[in-house]
């Protein structure tokens, strides 16, 4: 029967057809992590681990000492990002202050009848805390592709990587610790009409970063190893892009 209906069609048609179906299967394939709905924020908690908090550690304000800084403007107002390390590290001798283990981000919406930030009150309207105990490093630090022939370094001193979704949604982009067996944590944050959400934190190599048009490009890599030891790679693409981040397999 469907021999019949082809003789039926045209060729233009066959393929307009097949090119539907491909489609379908290719959208079927996209794992939306993140989206903007309206005036919410919309993700997958399946890909948000929680961030490891030590109970024997303090985290009173007064343990903490500052060691980064930055900031986002955006249309309804400016987040400052502020890394810290507990005072008491006994990593610092070893790796200075290119790590944080508390991510404090102060939001100040703009003054109604203009553009500027009301930042020099010191007052900021919302205030969102982090802890990791296992740490975040400056987004560059340990470098990339580690698990492939082609690593790469980038020489460029960041605490987080930025990216623009929209006039009023950005996300920020950082990285853990690596270790000898398993990718660094790389985790996600969403900054939002005020809100900060952490939407993605998994264990995945970065491969490779581009851009194609106003959307960026992570190639991620997920690491498993079967019972003789040897290494079962995972690749995905992870785009940034129109208010929403989502992730597809990367075909062989």
């Amino acid at each position: 029967m469907f021999i019949k209906v082809i003789n039926h069609c045209s060729m233009k048609q066959f393929y307009l057809f097949i090119l539907l179906i491909c489609s379908i299967l290719n959208m079927s394939a996209e794992d939306v992590v993140f989206s903007i709905n309206g005036d919410s924020m919309s993700l997958k908690s399946e890909y948000v681990k929680d961030l490891y908090v030590a109970n024997d550690e303090s985290h009173d304000a007064n343990a903490y000492v500052l060691n980064n800084k930055m900031s986002i403007k955006t249309q309804a107002g400016t987040y400052e990002i502020l890394g810290y390390r507990h005072l008491n590290e006994e990593d610092y001798n070893l790796y200075g202050d290119v790590f944080f283990c508390r991510l404090t981000v102060n939001y100040y919406s703009h003054l109604q009848d203009d553009n500027t930030c009301d930042m020099l009150n010191g007052t900021p309207e919302k205030v969102f805390i982090f802890d990791n105990d296992n740490h975040w490093f400056k987004f560059n630090y340990w470098g990339f592709a580690n698990y492939t022939d082609k690593p790469w370094r980038d020489s460029t001193d960041v605490m987080c990587r930025v990216v623009k979704l929209s006039e009023e949604c950005h996300a920020i982009i950082l990285r853990g610790v690596r270790d000898s067996v398993t990718p660094p944590e790389l985790m996600v944050f969403v900054l939002y009409k005020g809100d900060v959400r952490l939407v993605y934190n998994q264990d995945v190599e970065i491969n490779e970063i581009h851009n194609e048009g106003n959307e960026m490009i992570l190639k991620i890599q997920k690491v498993d190893y079967d019972s003789a030891g040897n290494m079962i790679p995972s690749l995905s693409n992870m785009t940034f892009g129109n208010n929403k981040i989502w992730i597809t397999e990367e075909s062989d």
